[in-house]
């Protein structure tokens, strides 16, 4: 079992003459992994954030509250040499995060 707790802030920047602040992001993460045997590792992990609403010139802009939640299960193999392959799919559970991703991580 797994979890965490994070905060991320962006500095403020100007584009177009327009001073915008984007919102402070809380993120969290739980998760459970499960060792089929000593080479696969088979893992299931919830991410969720909370942004909170972009400013634009100090002023709120109305309807940019953000909260993002995923789910992404792994299947973790241990190679020889110390290597990890790991297949991954993500799949987005609310309308404010990605419908799905999929890849490969490879560690050397």
């Amino acid at each position: 079992v797994f979890y965490g707790l994070g905060a991320r802030y962006q500095f403020e920047r100007e584009f177009l003459g327009i001073e915008f602040q984007p919102g402070t992001e809380y993120n969290y993460t739980l998760g459970t992994g499960f060792a089929v045997n000593e080479r696969v590792t088979l893992s299931a992990q919830f991410f969720g954030s909370y942004v909170e609403e972009l400013k634009a010139n100090g002023e709120r802009v109305e309807g940019t509250i953000q909260e993002p939640m995923n789910l992404r299960l792994a299947a973790t193999l241990a190679k020889p040499c110390n290597r990890i392959v790991e297949p991954f799919v993500t799949f987005g559970l609310t309308d404010d995060s990605i419908s799905a991703n999929f890849g490969i991580t490879w560690t050397y």
